[in-house]
């Protein structure tokens, strides 16, 4: 069964990219072969292989985080649960993920000061209090899971407008905030290519541009690489394990979505426009059990629209929801369930949920009174 649910001049101050660094990049051997995974990285909804469940998070009008949480038939409590609030006065969007070496939930969002804070739901310990982590971010928090370290790293345009980034656990301690540069705008999308060993950085510069910094073992942090085309909101980045391929999506300035991939061995390809007529920024998922890059986006009036990838991008869907969708969607590939999931926010502040199996779409409104998702 699929199921689907819906809630997403000059570079300035960023290094000059050297044609060495290009070439670095470029010349990686494409024998270097992916495992078929991928590794956590966050959103509002996220998996939890340790207690066998799948959460929901998002942010009430007054700042508290709530949860909501789906258990598979056989558990104690099957279903959907009602909203928990978990406390805190955080805004903007949620940024929650697994922490598979040590099992923990971490959440993270940005505090009303700017800063980043976090909550965290260890086993055995249940949710900590709220950390502060410092910093002075804009937008939402992005983490993601490092397996060579295994460490979580997270990722913030800071107010100045440059890249900051910190790392850590909860039970190991945190790094201090290390500033990677830039000028950029909207949220960061990092990534973790397993063919290259790279945990990849892809930003909006400030007049649109799409901007790519990465680390790689025994070379530390690249330059900046300018990857051009001209997109709005944040941009999308997955790994493609079966084709060792990095994709990168974003809403172009015309309102269609633009697609840019990599492959090792051969390099960057030429920017795709994959047609629609969307708003906000995209939500690219990896379906680890069909194979396909599936896209969700909301279009101009709030309805949601699909494509995916089956040897060839397939027309666009839209998926009827009477156009009541705000922001951006947030999709996931739900490793319990095996099902592919995208959540979004409706104008009243509930969750939206779409989910597709047999040959038809079925709708469900989860409830809550949410600012952020």
């Amino acid at each position: 069964m699929r199921k689907l649910l819906c809630s997403r001049s000059a570079w300035g101050l960023l290094t000059s990219v050297t044609t060495a660094v290009m070439a670095a990049s470029l010349a990686a051997p494409a024998s270097m072969a992916g495992t078929g995974t991928t590794y956590p990285r966050c959103g509002a909804a996220v998996s939890d292989p340790y207690n066998d469940d799948f959460e929901l998070y998002g942010i009430g009008p007054g700042g508290a985080l709530y949860q909501k949480v789906w258990a598979p038939a056989g558990a104690t409590n099957p279903g959907w649960s009602g909203w928990t609030d978990l406390g805190g006065v955080v805004n903007g969007n949620v940024c929650a993920v697994h922490h598979p070496g040590s099992n923990d939930q971490e959440v993270f969002a940005r505090a009303a000061g700017g800063s980043l804070s976090l909550k965290y739901w260890a086993p055995g310990l249940g949710w900590s209090a709220w950390q502060n982590l410092g910093g002075d971010i804009t937008g939402t928090p992005a983490a993601i899971y490092d397996p060579l370290s295994n460490k979580m790293e997270v990722y913030a345009t800071q107010a100045d407008g440059t890249l900051g980034q910190i790392a850590g656990s909860p039970e190991t301690g945190w790094s201090a905030w290390q500033n990677l540069g830039g000028s950029i705008t909207g949220n960061p999308s990092p990534v973790y290519d397993q063919a290259l060993q790279h945990m990849e950085i892809y930003v909006r510069g400030v007049n649109g541009p799409l901007f790519q910094i990465y680390w790689s073992p025994g070379a530390g942090w690249s330059g900046w690489v300018n990857l051009h085309g001209s997109i709005t909101g944040s941009p999308s980045a997955i790994y493609d394990p079966v084709n060792n391929k990095m994709e990168v999506y974003g809403t172009q300035a015309d309102g269609t979505l633009g697609q840019i991939a990599f492959t090792p061995g051969t390099g960057w390809d030429q920017w795709l426009s994959l047609g629609g007529s969307i708003t906000g920024s995209p939500s690219a998922v990896y379906d680890a059990s069909d194979g396909p890059t599936n896209m969700f986006d909301v279009g101009a009036g709030g309805p949601l629209f699909t494509t995916y990838w089956s040897g060839t991008w397939q027309p666009w869907q839209d998926i009827d929801v009477g156009g009541d969708l705000v922001g951006s969607p947030i999709g996931v590939d739900d490793s319990v369930s095996g099902n592919l999931e995208v959540y979004c926010l409706t104008s009243t502040g509930t969750v939206f949920e779409a989910s597709h199996y047999g040959d038809s779409w079925h709708t469900t409104d989860l409830g809550g009174s949410l600012a952020g998702l």
